[in-house]
C-alpha cells in the first residue's frame, strides 16, 4: 500500500536519481519511508486496536518501492540499510513468511521516535 505522502517522497527522489548515490539522502529516504510505514499501519489498524509489535514492518522490496531508492542500494550487503541497523535506527526481524524468499522485515525503531504513546 503506497499513500500520497510516500508517492511524493518517491517522485522527489526519482527526479534526483543522480544524487541518490549520496548515502545521506539514501539514509533519509529509508528512514522517511519506514516512518510512513508505521503511520500507514496506524491509520489502517486504528479501528481494530493497535498492536505495537506489528506496526511498520516492511521487506526490502517494499522499502525500495516506497522510497524510490534503487534496489541495488537497498539490497547491498553492507549498505545504508545495514548501517542503520547497526546504529539502532532500524530494527530487523526474521520474516513471518517465506513468500518471495524474503528473510527479514525492517522497521524504524518506533520507541526512539515517539510515534506511539506509551501506556500510562
Amino acid at each position: 500500500m503506497v499513500n500520497s505522502e510516500s508517492m511524493l517522497v518517491s517522485e522527489s527522489l526519482l527526479s534526483q536519481e543522480s544524487s541518490l548515490a549520496d548515502s545521506t539522502q539514501i539514509r533519509n529516504a529509508i528512514i522517511t519511508t519506514l516512518i510512513l510505514a508505521v503511520l500507514q499501519d496506524l491509520q489502517k489498524h486504528a479501528a481494530a486496536g493497535i498492536n505495537k509489535e506489528e506496526l511498520g514492518w516492511r521487506n526490502k522490496y517494499n522499502i525500495h518501492l516506497m522510497s524510490g531508492v534503487s534496489q541495488k542500494q537497498i539490497y547491498k550487503e553492507w549498505g545504508v540499510l545495514e548501517r542503520l541497523i547497526e546504529v539502532g535506527v532500524i530494527e530487523k526481524r526474521p520474516s513471518q513468511s517465506n513468500w518471495g524468499k524474503q528473510k527479514h522485515h525492517y522497521r524504524i525503531d518506533i520507541d526512539s521516535i515517539g510515534l506511539i504513546p506509551r501506556p500510562q
